[in-house]
């Protein structure tokens, strides 16, 4: 994930993630609303 720039972020943290997308950061974000990522 991190060669790739990907931040795995929970559904209550897609408001901040949104906002940071849209300021340009240069990651992708992906939603886990389970914690299915974490649990791995």
């Amino acid at each position: 994930a991190d060669i790739v720039g990907v931040e795995v972020i929970t559904l209550d943290d897609a408001p901040k993630g949104y906002g940071e997308f849209d300021a340009g950061v240069p990651k992708k974000f992906v939603i886990d609303p389970h914690n299915l990522f974490r649990a791995a």
